[in-house]
C-alpha cells in the first residue's frame, strides 16, 4: 500500500500498488503533421529562431546553453581563464609537479589538471618533466597540446634533465639511480630556468619575490582551491607534536614555508647521506626533525 514518510497527512488512496485505476483525463491531442514547423519555431523562439537556441533553457528541454556547458565541463569560460592567473589577494600562485614522461604519467597529470580546472584554482600549474629522450619530449608535447592546453592557457609542461644519478663525495656518478631526486633537482631547475621567475644567477634572487611556489604530487586531485591564508581556522589543523602548545603562523610569507604533516616522525634522517657530505639536513636534530620537516605536498612557500 501507498504510505508516506514525511510529516503531514497521508494520502487519501491506500488501494494496492496493483489495482487498477480509472482513466480520470483524455489523452492530450495528437499534433497533426501541419503543427510540427509551428512547435519548432516555438521552441526556438517567437521572434527569431536562432535567438531561441541561444536561450533554451535547461528546465524547457534538457538542453543547456554553449555557456551552461563550458561552465558545466570546464568550471570557467575562456574569457575568464586571464583572471585567474591571479588570485583574489593579487598575488600570483606556480603550482608544480615532478613526472617522468611515461604514459602512466601522462593520465596522472591529466587527472590532476581536470580536477584544478573544475575547482577553478587560481595561478599557473606546471608538470616539471625530467630525463626524457627528444622522442619522448616530443610526443609529450603533442600530448599536452592536444589534451591539457585546450583545458586552461595557463596549465603548462616544462622539461629538465635527468637528475637521478647519485654521486660520491667528489661529484663521480656512483651508477646507482634515485628517481626522487628528479622532484628536488627538477623544481629547482625549473625555477633558475622558466621565463616565470627572471632568476639572476649573480645574486641567486628571483624577481616578484611576494609571489608563490606550491609543489604537489602528480597523483593528487584538488577538491578545493589550494591557498597561503589559513587564518580562518577552519581549513587546517595545525598539529603539535609535543605537550606544549606552539604559536605558529597561519599565512606563508618568507622564512616560513608550509607543508602537509606526515607520520615521518624523524625516521627519514637515516637517509640523510643520499643527499650529500654539504647537506643542510645533517645540521637537523630529532626534535626539530619531528616538529619542522615530517611533511609532505603540498609545500606551500614565496619566492
Amino acid at each position: 500500500r501507498i504510505t508516506q514518510d514525511f510529516e503531514g497527512d497521508a494520502p487519501k488512496n491506500t488501494n494496492s500498488l496493483n489495482a487498477p485505476t480509472k482513466k480520470t483525463q483524455p489523452d492530450p491531442p495528437r499534433p497533426s503533421k501541419n503543427s510540427n514547423t509551428n512547435e519548432k519555431e516555438k521552441m526556438l523562439g517567437d521572434e527569431n529562431p536562432s535567438d531561441g537556441l541561444k536561450n533554451l533553457k535547461l528546465q524547457d528541454h534538457g538542453i543547456k546553453t554553449l555557456e551552461e556547458t563550458m561552465i558545466s565541463m570546464q568550471g570557467f569560460l575562456p574569457s575568464e581563464d586571464e583572471n585567474l592567473e591571479q588570485s583574489q589577494d593579487g598575488s600570483s600562485m606556480y603550482i608544480v609537479f615532478s613526472t617522468d614522461c611515461g604514459k602512466f604519467q601522462h593520465w596522472q597529470s591529466y587527472l590532476l589538471f581536470f580536477s584544478a580546472m573544475r575547482i577553478r584554482q587560481p595561478g599557473f600549474i606546471t608538470r616539471i618533466a625530467s630525463g626524457c629522450t627528444d622522442a619522448q619530449k616530443s610526443e609529450a608535447i603533442e600530448w599536452h597540446e592536444e589534451h591539457i592546453a585546450v583545458l586552461s592557457k595557463r596549465f603548462r609542461i616544462f622539461f629538465t634533465p635527468r637528475f637521478s644519478d647519485i654521486k660520491d663525495e667528489n661529484g663521480k656518478s656512483t651508477g646507482s639511480d634515485y628517481k626522487y631526486f628528479n622532484k628536488p633537482f627538477g623544481v629547482r631547475y625549473y625555477l633558475e630556468h622558466s621565463d616565470d621567475f627572471n632568476y639572476v644567477e649573480k645574486t641567486g634572487n628571483l624577481e616578484n619575490e611576494d609571489d608563490f611556489v606550491i609543489i604537489i604530487d602528480p597523483d593528487m586531485l584538488l577538491l578545493r582551491p589550494l591557498t597561503t591564508d589559513f587564518s580562518d581556522g577552519s581549513s587546517v589543523k595545525f598539529w603539535n607534536p609535543f605537550a606544549k602548545a606552539i604559536e605558529r603562523k597561519k599565512k606563508v610569507v618568507h622564512g616560513t614555508p608550509f607543508g602537509q604533516t606526515y607520520g615521518f616522525s624523524h625516521t627519514w634522517m637515516k637517509f640523510i647521506k643520499e643527499a650529500g657530505p654539504n647537506s643542510p639536513a645533517l645540521k637537523v636534530d630529532e626534535r626539530t626533525a619531528d616538529l619542522h620537516y615530517q611533511v609532505g605536498p603540498p609545500y606551500i612557500a614565496s619566492k
